[in-house]
């Protein structure tokens, strides 16, 4: 994610918590650190599919969020730009609920770059270590790449009106 954003001279930041010390998930001292420095947007990866009053407080400063995850959800979700996770309630996409975290992310820069007209020179690079990670839990293959990738574009599409 990061390294797709920085090509497309978007200044991007990251932060990479210490669960040990700060424990997992969102945390509203780090939305605000972000906001505080000037970014508009945050983006999570693999986290923040339960992070409810996070994403209220993001959005109370006005920092935007887009929501990566593959975790379960609660019964409501996040307030956010968008929320990409493939245990939405809302969504139905047979075969692919216990994909890793990195693929969801993975599957936001493929769209990204699709909506944006441009080819990422790692973008498959990326794609197969995702994959690799991914192979005894969904078979990523051609018919993955075929079938799905214009489905998580539509579900970005719908939910970001972008």
């Amino acid at each position: 994610m990061k390294s797709f954003l920085e090509e497309q001279d978007i200044e991007v930041s990251y932060y990479i918590p210490n669960r040990i010390k700060e424990g997992y998930g969102v945390k509203k001292n780090i939305l605000e650190e972000f906001k505080n420095i000037g970014y508009s947007l945050v983006i999570t990866v693999d986290t923040g599919i339960t992070a409810i009053e996070e994403a209220k407080f993001a959005k109370s400063i006005g920092l935007d969020m887009i929501i990566t995850d593959h975790h379960e959800m609660q019964e409501e979700l996040p307030e956010a730009v968008a929320v990409v996770d493939l245990k939405r309630k809302d969504i139905e996409i047979d075969g692919f609920k216990d994909i890793a975290g990195c693929f969801v992310a993975f599957k936001l820069v493929e769209a990204i770059a699709t909506e944006l007209r441009t080819f990422w020179r790692r973008l498959y690079e990326i794609y197969g270590t995702c994959s690799y990670w991914n192979n005894s839990r969904c078979n990523a293959n051609s018919r993955w790449k075929q079938d799905y990738s214009f489905t998580w574009y539509r579900i970005i599409k719908k939910e970001n009106k972008w």
